[in-house]
């Protein structure tokens, strides 16, 4: 019995190796349908591409506010604000900020944020997933009964790696973080102007804390 795939025509492109292959459909009737299909799907694709770019770039806005109304809220109470809403009973989102901040990539950064006492670097130990197969893990059981485990397993088994984070109550300690690091500009003399502009919305800024807006009602 013939399938779609037998009576299809396969067209290669020329030269190069990395081209891939192009399956051209026999029956008229299957490539019509098919044909159908691709151009409705690549329509369809760039309408949610373009309508997912108008939404995040509405989205960044909303951020805007809400990233604003958060640090009013905290320089009023002193703390940090819960969940609120923006907009009104109608129409409104609700803005929650997280305490997921921006990754450290380089050294320049985590040095900044290190002399900000916001940030950390610790050593973490993992099982290495490339050795999570049966044969090792019989290795394992018998390595396990001998107490500890022998140098050659650890090397091979446990992945060694270094992190740089913001520390997870940063968020709540914007204040304390704040003055803290004015008193440290205070004796390294810096700029007046530059230690009077530096506020909580400073080490915000700084650590870049993960923000969700959610859609309430219609």
């Amino acid at each position: 019995m013939s399938t779609l795939f037998d009576e299809a025509e396969v067209k290669k492109k020329a030269a190069s190796k990395t081209e891939k292959e192009l399956i051209v459909l026999g029956d008229k009737k299957d490539q019509k349908e098919l044909m159908d299909a691709i151009k409705s799907f690549k329509k369809e694709k760039k309408k949610a591409d373009t309508h997912k770019a108008a939404a995040d770039a509405q989205k960044d806005i909303i951020k805007s506010f809400g990233e604003g109304v958060f640090l009013a809220l905290y320089e009023k109470l002193g703390s940090q604000p819960e969940t609120f809403y923006l907009g009104n009973d109608k129409n409104k989102i609700q803005f929650l900020v997280t305490k997921r901040y921006v990754t450290i990539k380089d050294e320049e950064t985590f040095k900044t944020l290190k002399d900000m006492g916001v940030a950390e670097q610790k050593t973490v130990y993992s099982l290495n997933p490339e050795m999570m197969d049966t044969k090792t893990m019989k290795i394992l059981d018998k390595a396990i009964k001998s107490s500890p485990l022998p140098e050659n397993v650890q090397k091979h088994l446990i992945k060694k790696s270094v992190e740089k984070n913001v520390k997870s109550n940063t968020l709540e300690r914007l204040p304390i973080v704040t003055e803290k690091f004015k008193q440290k500009m205070i004796k390294a003399k810096v700029d007046k102007d530059k230690i009077e502009e530096f506020d909580i919305g400073s080490v915000y800024e700084a650590v870049a804390p993960v923000c969700q807006v959610k859609n309430v009602g219609k």
